[in-house]
């Protein structure tokens, strides 16, 4: 900054300090921001700190949050206006965001003044601030309580609304104008409803209407589209709007909204596949012979996932057999507001192909390190897989040093879970970086071990501390069977080299006889515990050391 600018600037930041929770300065500088001025209360934020000043924003910030900050001050900047926006912190709060450009003379550099604060959040669930449309989450449940207590409701239809080419309109109009503009749209649905019609706003570009005579949905949907056909005019410019919508019917077959909502987002996904500006009604034969479909539309979901944080950590117990310590494997679940629960293996292969998978890691990465301070006293060790890709980043340490730093977790407390296959593409680099986080004091443990050729190879290579026994072993083990003689050698093998085994997919009592007989170390599976919700742990933990003086002794 210019000596001027500086005085200027500052100025302005200091007379909001004290009536915001954080206040910072960023200027932009090649496309990246990098901080210029800090204050920050130490409760506020585990990111920024003294230490973040002269450094980019992309270097002190989990990615994850990047991405949902990045395009806010764009906007920002490309309209020249401030911009705010609400992210929710927990049930009852959110953090409210305001990034304001300040125009300083004597110098061509851009500068953003950002300040937030936390607030209450009020009636949140019933009503869209923009549009006033009921919210997502209130129309759900109104739906959902319809479909519970009235049995009349079976012939109740859903349309799932999308407005085509929703990103083109905002490149015409900007995105100071877009809210306006589906407020507009939102009116002109709106007038041709009766009393028994139900519209809310689920996101952006799309909205959800609810009516009770599902026989006259196609009627519904067709008079809707007729409604758009008028031009908008919006800043003068004039816009044509078109809509794609996908029907689906209850049955007695359907007792639940969200399945309702996914079989109306997919009948919608289908009609923009066609083209948009259709009306498509869902088919079971068709979503079934549809693979494509429903692999296009995992991809468009998660990219809302991550940006909505819909991603929870739930942890599953490892039990040690002889200490009987008790650690936790973290694992990513997504339940999806329209597509319901979507099972990891889905969706991590699709996130993997389309490149969202090493911020997903970033996030699991932060969520647990956040989560498990209050565990660390009783020296819990917390497993977090990492991907192919996240392995190979260059980012990767750094990311896991500055992210145990930030929430101050020493690292010994974290075990990175790898599989075999994933070293294969840069062999020699990844075993020295895993070499170098050994160091740093995480842990490292091969898993699904046994299913590659490669396995002891990389155990003479690897520096790591733990090996997990896949379950495809475990499942048929009994005695005398070649699994049985497989496990045991294994087991034989890793102790000899100073090395923990983990039995994944213990679920019978004797399996855990079995694998106890065998010298085992550990034990995973349902046969303790299924993965729970970190507010369960504690319940679980208790639970586990009650049954674990019932089997041992």
């Amino acid at each position: 900054m210019t000596i001027q600018a500086n005085i200027q600037i500052v100025k302005l930041a200091d007379a909001l300090r004290n009536a915001y929770d954080t206040v910072y300065i960023l200027k932009y500088v090649d496309g990246r921001f990098r901080y210029e001025y800090i204050s920050v209360k130490t409760e506020e934020t585990a990111y920024l700190t003294k230490e973040s000043m002269g450094k980019y924003m992309d270097d002190v910030i989990p990615r994850y949050l990047t991405q949902r900050m990045y395009p806010q001050f764009l906007k920002a900047i490309e309209e020249m206006k401030a911009v705010m926006f609400d992210e929710k912190s927990n049930s009852i709060e959110s953090i409210r965001t305001v990034m304001m450009p300040l125009d300083v003379e004597n110098t061509d550099a851009i500068f953003l003044l950002v300040y937030s604060e936390r607030i209450k959040v009020v009636n949140e669930a019933t009503f869209e601030s923009q549009t006033g449309l009921p919210s997502f989450n209130h129309f759900r449940e109104f739906v959902q309580q319809k479909l519970e207590n009235q049995p009349n409701q079976q012939n109740l239809a859903l349309l799932y609304i999308n407005i085509d080419k929703f990103n083109s309109i905002i490149d015409k109009i900007g995105h100071v104008c877009i809210e306006s503009m589906i407020t507009e749209i939102a009116k002109r649905l709106q007038s041709l409803l009766d009393n028994h019609s139900t519209l809310a706003r689920i996101t952006g570009d799309e909205l959800i209407l609810a009516v009770e005579n599902g026989d006259k949905a196609l009627a519904v949907a067709k008079d809707l589209q007729a409604s758009l056909e008028a031009p908008f005019i919006i800043k003068n410019i004039e816009i044509h709007v078109t809509a794609s919508i996908g029907i689906s019917k209850n049955s007695e077959k359907i007792k639940t909204v969200d399945r309702l909502i996914m079989q109306a987002y997919r009948a919608m996904f289908e009609a923009k596949q066609l083209g948009g500006n259709k009306v498509e009604e869902f088919s079971v034969d068709k979503s079934r012979s549809n693979g494509e479909l429903d692999k296009n539309m995992l991809q468009r979901e998660l990219n809302k996932a991550i940006e909505n944080q819909e991603f929870t950590i739930y942890y599953q117990p490892i039990v040690h057999l002889r200490s009987e310590a008790i650690h936790y494997e973290a694992l990513i679940r997504w339940f999806s507001p329209k597509l319901g629960f979507i099972s990891p293996d889905q969706f991590i292969l699709v996130a993997e192909e389309c490149g969202f998978i090493e911020t997903i890691d970033e996030w699991v990465i932060d969520k647990v390190c956040q989560q498990i301070g209050g565990l660390l006293n009783q020296d819990v060790c917390v497993s977090v897989n990492l991907s192919t890709k996240t392995l190979e980043s260059d980012r990767l340490e750094s990311l896991l040093l500055n992210t145990t730093k930030r929430h101050e977790v020493d690292p010994r407390h974290i075990e990175l879970e790898i599989t075999e296959h994933s070293i294969l593409e840069n062999e020699a680099a990844t075993i020295d970086k895993l070499k170098r986080l050994r160091k740093a004091g995480f842990k490292i443990a091969i898993d699904d071990f046994g299913v590659s050729h490669a396995s002891l190879n990389y155990l003479r290579m690897l520096p790591v501390n733990k090996i997990k026994i896949d379950k495809v072993f475990i499942q048929n083990v009994i005695s005398g069977s070649k699994e049985y003689h497989i496990v045991t050698s294994i087991i034989s093998l890793a102790q000899k080299l100073g090395l923990t085994v983990t039995a994944e997919g213990v679920e019978t009592e004797e399996q855990v006889e079995l694998l106890k007989r065998m010298n085992c170390d550990e034990i995973q599976g349902f046969y303790f515990s299924k993965a729970v919700p970190f507010e369960s742990v504690g319940t679980i933990t208790a639970s586990i050391k009650k049954d674990l003086i019932t089997l041992f002794h």
